[in-house]
C-alpha cells in the first residue's frame, strides 16, 4: 500500500460528538445527575426505556421487574438524600504510575450491572475487541493473532479520561433513539445515564471511570469506528488486529513487511486519541511479550514480573 492510499485513513473523520445541543440542553435543565429521578413522568419513561432493553434481570427472577427497578432507582436517590457520592475515590500505584480508581456505591453497581449494561450489549463492539466482553481472556486475544513473528503493541494515553461525557451521551442517546424514535425521551434518558456512568477530573471534566463494571463494554463501543478503520487497514496489508480494551496490537507472520507498515495504525489511532510512547513496543525475537504474557512460537504463557521489567527498560533505553 503507497502512502497516497494511506493517506485515506486519516481524511476519515469518526461520526462523534454529534449531539452536543441535545447534551447542552440537557445539562441547562437539570443541578444534579438524579434529577430526572425527581420527577414522576420521567422516571416512568427511564423505567419504560431501560425495560425495553433488560426483559429480565437477576435482581427480580421472582418478582415483578417495573416495581424491582424502582426500588433501585429509589436507592439510588437515597444517595443524594444521604449526600453521599455516587463513587467511592481512591488512587493506587501500579508500578510507577498513579491510577484513579472510581467504584461505584453499591446501589449504583447494582443499577449499572443488570439494568445499564444489558442496553449497552444491545451495541455492536468489533469482533477483534475483547477487554471486558463476555468469555474473552487475554490468552483467548493472543491465539486470534497467532503465529506471531512480527508485533506492534501500543497503549493509549489516559484512556478512559479521554471519552468524556459527549462521547457517552452519544452512545446512549443513538441507542435509545433508534429503539424510541422520542427526542425528549432519548435526550433525557441518555443524560441520566451518561451522568451516573462518568465521573468528574479535575484535568478532564467528565469521563469514563477505571472501577466501574461497565468502563470496559462502553469504551469498546465508542472505539468501534476506529476499530473498522484499523481492521480494514490491516487486512489490505496483511497484518493481524486485535484490541484489549487500551491495548492496540498488530502482528504478522510476514519477514517481508517493513516497518512503516505498522507504523501507519499509529498514525491512524494518534489522529482521534493520544497514545502512551513509553508503552509502544515493536518486537521481532521471541520471546514476544503480550497482555502480560510469553510467547514462544504457539506457547503461551504468564510473564514473570522481572521478564515484564526486563522488556520495559529495554524499550526506554
Amino acid at each position: 500500500m503507497d502512502l497516497a492510499v494511506c493517506d485515506q485513513y486519516k481524511k476519515v473523520k469518526l461520526q462523534v460528538q454529534i449531539h452536543t445541543k441535545e447534551l447542552t440542553d440537557y445539562l441547562h435543565s437539570i443541578e444534579h445527575s438524579l434529577q430526572l429521578l425527581e420527577d414522576t413522568n420521567k422516571r416512568k419513561d427511564v423505567t419504560s426505556i431501560l425495560l425495553e432493553f433488560t426483559k429480565t434481570s437477576q435482581l427480580s427472577l421472582l418478582g415483578d421487574e417495573a416495581k424491582t427497578l424502582d426500588v433501585v432507582l429509589e436507592n439510588l436517590l437515597d444517595l443524594r438524600r444521604a449526600k453521599r457520592p455516587l463513587y467511592k475515590r481512591f488512587k493506587i500505584k501500579v508500578g510507577e504510575k498513579i491510577r484513579d480508581i472510581s467504584v461505584p456505591q453499591k446501589s449504583l453497581e447494582l443499577f449499572l450491572k443488570y439494568y445499564v449494561s444489558p442496553l449497552i450489549d444491545h451495541a455492536k463492539c468489533h469482533a477483534q475487541s475483547h477487554g471486558g466482553e463476555v468469555g474473552c481472556t487475554p490468552k483467548y486475544s493472543i491465539k486470534s493473532i497467532l503465529p506471531v513473528e512480527f508485533v506492534l503493541s501500543f497503549d493509549l494515553k489516559d484512556a478512559y479520561k479521554n471519552i468524556d461525557l459527549q462521547y457517552i451521551f452519544d452512545f446512549y442517546y443513538d441507542l435509545i433513539f433508534e429503539k424510541t424514535k422520542d427526542v425528549e425521551k432519548s435526550k433525557q434518558t441518555a443524560g441520566f445515564l451518561a451522568g451516573v456512568s462518568t465521573v468528574y477530573y479535575a484535568d478532564r471534566g467528565y469521563a469514563l471511570p477505571q472501577g466501574s463494571p461497565i468502563c470496559s463494554k462502553l469504551f469498546n463501543r465508542v472505539l468501534l469506528p476506529i476499530d473498522n478503520l484499523l481492521y480494514k487497514y490491516s487486512l489490505e496489508i496483511g497484518l493481524d488486529y486485535v484490541r484489549w480494551v487500551d491495548d492496540f496490537i498488530f502482528s504478522s507472520s510476514d519477514c517481508g513487511l517493513t516497518l512503516d507498515k505498522f507504523v501507519k495504525t499509529l498514525d491512524i489511532v494518534r489522529n482521534y486519541f493520544p497514545i502512551s510512547e513509553n508503552k509502544t513496543y515493536f518486537q521481532r525475537k521471541h520471546p514476544v511479550y503480550l497482555l502480560g504474557h510469553k510467547i514462544v512460537g504457539t506457547d503461551i504463557s504468564e510473564a514473570t514480573t522481572e521478564e515484564l521489567e526486563t522488556r520495559r527498560q529495554i524499550n526506554l533505553s
